[in-house]
């Protein structure tokens, strides 16, 4: 059986750092085959916040920055942003396996057995001293949000009620509308309820029109999670307000 220091769950950008602290002693492992999902795939662009950043976050700002994927007023393109990361993740040591769920986790004398199943490998298991979720889960106290891309507006109003929110991109004319839905809806039901918001908030968006929809659902936290149980860490990166400060939540935590 494969042994490992520390098992991440999820490439998120909060992980990012972890496997960059890390390196070899480390094995994250994401369900999807994208890292950074929570944010990029989600579509959350929530601005980034003006202040000094350092270390890996900073490095990341510098790097979007010159690519002209976030502006100096913190806007972001946020679906540039995934690639970026996956940049940053090839240069940590860490192995990382896309495309593979962890499911089963059992807790053991000197840390965990978790069981993998991944469609090149099939399941696996693999013995770690410590595990980091750095995954949304159905025990938090959080709001799950769907988005669509709009397209063709130049002057929206920018607006977050208890039912919606929109966030401005980099373009003039990009903005992300984000509808607030049940934790247990699916995207068949979040494209139902987004045709019927639509048609009775048609002023509200003007001329725009909808030119894509989020496959990953998002999420909206009152505050950063960090929480223990059963000895696993949770830190849902979706906790953090926007990309830079997940990342830079990652490399203050303290494992």
């Amino acid at each position: 059986m494969k042994q490992i220091d520390t098992l991440i769950i999820g490439a998120t950008a909060l992980a990012y750092p972890l496997a960059a602290r890390l390196g070899g002693a480390a094995l994250v492992v994401e369900s999807g085959f994208s890292v950074g999902a929570e944010f990029s795939e989600a579509m959350i662009a929530e601005r980034v916040k003006n202040a000094e950043h350092t270390g890996l976050a900073g490095e990341i700002c510098a790097e979007l920055e010159k690519r002209g994927i976030l502006l100096p007023d913190g806007r972001i393109h946020i679906l540039a942003v995934g690639g970026a990361l996956a940049g940053k993740y090839l240069e940590t040591g860490a192995e990382i396996l896309l495309g593979t769920a962890v499911t089963d986790i059992s807790r053991v004398q000197d840390g965990f057995i978790a069981t993998l199943f991944g469609a090149e490998n099939g399941y696996e298991q693999i013995a770690a001293k410590r595990v980091v979720d750095t995954r949304t889960r159905e025990f938090m106290d959080c709001r799950k949000v769907f988005g669509l891309m709009l397209a063709g507006e130049k002057d929206m109003n920018v607006w977050s009620d208890d039912k919606s929110f929109v966030e401005h991109g980099v373009f003039d004319d990009e903005y992300i509308l984000h509808l607030y839905v049940d934790r247990d809806s699916t995207i068949p039901d979040c494209e139902k309820y987004a045709d019927e918001w639509l048609k009775t908030n048609r002023s509200r968006i003007g001329n725009a029109r909808v030119a894509g929809i989020t496959l990953v659902f998002g999420y909206r936290f009152a505050e950063p999670v960090r929480e223990e149980r059963d000895g696993i860490i949770y830190v849902p990166s979706a906790s953090y307000p926007d990309v830079i400060s997940a990342v830079r939540g990652g490399e203050e935590l303290c494992l």
